[in-house]
């Protein structure tokens, strides 16, 4: 009987350790979204340079019309809220980077969860195998 027990209190870390990995792939997903977001938005902004209106977000569901011309640099987040003036090309490439590292990322963390869940089944397999009461 304490065999089931522990079996039942090592499935217990391991359901947590899989919620807390799905709350960081939430996390991440989010981060992710929000930088394909301002990719693309670069992407928009090298198009559209000194050829009209555009309307700027300055948060909560608010817009201003404004003109671009000469966006040259962009001020990028490097890491420990720094920011640093960056060419455009060069910001593009860093968030480009910072894209394909949070995708591989995501792809550990589902290897992870994939590893967690068959020892999950495993042990749920024993657990219900083992005589006792649970």
């Amino acid at each position: 009987m304490e065999e089931k027990s522990k079996k039942i209190l090592e499935f217990q870390i391991l359901q947590r350790g899989l919620e807390t990995l799905k709350s960081r792939e939430r996390e991440i997903v989010k981060l992710l979204e929000e930088l394909e977001i301002s990719k693309i938005s670069l992407e928009e902004i090298e198009k559209i340079m000194g050829k009209g209106e555009v309307m700027f977000s300055v948060g909560g569901g608010n817009y201003v019309k404004g003109n671009l011309s000469g966006v040259s640099e962009v001020y990028v987040n490097i890491g420990a809220g720094v920011v640093m003036k960056k060419p455009l090309s060069d910001a593009k490439k860093i968030i480009e980077e910072r894209i394909e590292n949070i995708r591989n990322s995501l792809e550990r963390i589902e290897e992870e969860k994939v590893k967690i869940a068959l020892a999950m089944q495993k042990l749920r397999g024993e657990i219900e195998n083992e005589p006792g009461v649970s």
